[in-house]
């Protein structure tokens, strides 16, 4: 079989470590995933159900109801994987249910930013219809990455099963009575590679029908019996003769008595280190050194068992007590707030300050607009032509009473629907860039075109001046966060998008996860900046405030906005990439 046909279909992934030893993870397919979100899915249901019987039992009114069960749903549509999978080491009920998890490429534990890309990016995967971009990645990928999972290089994987079970005993007459006729010393004529093959084949051998057994046995018996002149055997027989006298044997020449020895002084190390991998996060933290130290000593156990051929049950064991350790022993720093406060006001506003698509974004966006606003506020027919007669008349009859929402239940009910709504569209737009910043790029012009030529026609000489004054009293306050926050979320998708043509030396998989993550900063403070609109579009805005008051909210963002993106004038790119390295690693 060819060599690159066999990686594409493996389902073992390995993984190397520092201690010099690798250990070895099975990749969950689209089978097992899918029952996994059908889970979740159950469960967000009930969370949601219940909301709604918590929230109905202290809702002031119906507005208020409506308004905190629609961030509800958002907080469920798109956090509830996000979070769950970054806080509980890459699980959800659904994957703890059916033993998967979430874990980085590299075999580290899960991170913010690879935890945010493979769920941000749902978005994409779910495209056309129900994850058929997803499934098409799965299957060409040849690890069972969605996009997301390529952006964010995570994995998912089973979890390891660590029992200590006992090497396979055969019981049958024949293999008795074989291993009482061959002499000791076969063993010494049966190389490491043979003795692997010996135990692969025993230990799958019952999954045959006994003649099938005889054929796939025959490959590997007949040279073995032509080595030692025998002549009146069965293929299948003397494989398992073999298997049993080097597992179960006494002869020293007998892997069972090395073994023997091996596990009969390390296991007591074993059982320790499993007790503590077992015990709550509080006891693992009183006994990190001697966990790493346990880790370290088993992951040269591995290596040795790899080495002397010991049982394929015990190498297996082993294999799921290191992965589960290594896990352990490299899980996620905690960011000190230092750390925080250094990411938040110096490397995002330095990013933020220094990225050209960033600029690329503010073109196409708040260029479009303002060139649509004038176009529009001059040529009312284009605005007419391009909108619709009967949407630009409907904007007017909106504005001809000013919009007074001043009452609880409404705005309750409207902020609601703006963080549900708004933010949303803001990570459908970053997750949009993964068709190489063209998706977002179209999204930001869209916009652009849509907005500057409403805002231009309400702003026309044909617009009655009571309709243009009730416009623009509403739309001044939150007016700076949500068009920013727009922009923010294009940025963010060119960013992850340009990952796919400006590689930077880099192999293009690599630069493609590289922007990834440098394209996390810009989304959580584009998310940011729409969740901020929205209190002020609901509550500030329709408000009796006078206009004076709502031009000083307008006037405050924008100094608010202004300010957070000149903090990071000072800092240097190739400073800000090697804090923002470090901090990404200790997340």
């Amino acid at each position: 079989m060819d060599t690159a046909a066999h990686q594409q279909i493996d389902t073992v992934h390995r993984f190397a470590t520092p201690e010099h030893i690798s250990f070895e993870f099975r990749l969950a397919g689209p089978m097992v995933r899918a029952l996994a979100w059908l889970i979740d899915l159950l469960v967000e249901i009930l969370i949601i159900i219940v909301a709604r019987l918590v929230i109905g039992l202290i809702a002031p009114n119906l507005g208020f109801l409506s308004g905190m069960m629609l961030i509800t749903v958002f907080l469920v549509l798109w956090l509830y994987n996000l979070l769950l999978e970054w806080l509980w080491q890459g699980f959800t009920p659904g994957k703890k249910a059916l033993g998967i998890r979430v874990i980085s490429s590299n075999g580290l534990p899960l991170t913010f930013s690879g935890s945010f890309l493979r769920n941000t990016l749902r978005y994409a995967d779910f495209a056309p219809l129900f994850y058929g971009v997803g499934l098409v990645s799965m299957f060409l990928s040849g690890r069972f990455q969605r996009l997301g999972d390529i952006a964010g290089n995570t994995l998912v994987v089973y979890v390891q099963d660590s029992r200590n079970t006992k090497p396979l005993t055969i019981k049958n007459k024949q293999v008795e009575k074989l291993c009482d006729e061959l002499s000791p010393e076969v063993l010494s004529l049966v190389d490491a590679e043979t003795v692997k093959a010996i135990a692969a084949y025993a230990n799958s051998r019952l999954h045959y029908h006994p003649d099938r057994r005889n054929e796939i046995a025959a490959h590997l018996a007949v040279p073995i019996a032509q080595h030692i002149g025998l002549t009146d055997y069965k293929p299948d027989i003397l494989l398992s003769a073999l298997y049993m006298l080097l597992f179960h044997g006494d002869s020293e020449q007998s892997m069972g008595s090395k073994a023997a020895q091996f596990l009969s002084k390390r296991r007591p190390l074993w059982q320790r280190l499993e007790k503590l991998l077992n015990a709550k996060p509080s006891v693992q933290k009183e006994h990190a050194e001697e966990i790493a130290r346990h880790y370290r000593a088993v992951c040269a156990d591995l290596a040795l068992a790899d080495a002397y051929q010991l049982p394929p049950q015990n190498i297996n064991y082993l294999h799921g007590l290191v992965s589960r350790a290594h896990l352990r022993f490299y899980q996620r720093i905690q960011v000190k707030f230092k750390e925080l406060f250094t990411l938040v006001f110096q490397t995002i506003p330095g990013r933020l300050y220094n990225d050209s698509c960033l600029r690329i974004a503010g073109i196409a966006f708040f260029g479009v607009f303002f060139s649509c606003l004038l176009i529009g506020s001059m040529q009312t027919d284009i605005a007419a032509d391009y909108l619709g007669k009967d949407r630009l008349a409907h904007y007017e009859d909106m504005y001809v009473e000013p919009v007074n929402r001043g009452n609880f239940e409404d705005s309750s009910e409207m902020g609601g629907f703006y963080i549900f709504n708004n933010v949303g569209i803001s990570f459908q737009c970053f997750a949009s860039g993964i068709l190489i910043g063209i998706g977002s790029l179209i999204i930001l012009i869209y916009n652009g075109i849509f907005l500057g030529l409403i805002f231009g026609f309400m702003a026309s000489d044909q617009v009655d001046p009571t309709v243009q004054s009730h416009f623009f009293e509403f739309t001044t306050a939150h007016g700076p966060f949500e068009l920013c926050g727009i922009m923010l979320s294009g940025a963010a998708g060119l960013r992850l998008g340009f990952g796919l043509i400006i590689t930077r030396g880099l192999p293009r998989l690599e630069s493609l996860q590289r922007s990834a993550r440098e394209a996390v900063p810009l989304m959580c403070v584009a998310a940011s900046c729409v969740a901020i609109a929205a209190p002020i579009e609901a509550f500030i805005s329709p408000s009796a405030l006078p206009i004076a008051a709502k031009i000083s909210v307008q006037l405050l963002s924008i100094a608010v906005l202004l300010g957070y993106f000149l903090l990071g004038a000072k800092y240097k790119e190739a400073d800000l990439m090697k804090q923002q390295e470090v901090l990404y690693e200790s997340q």
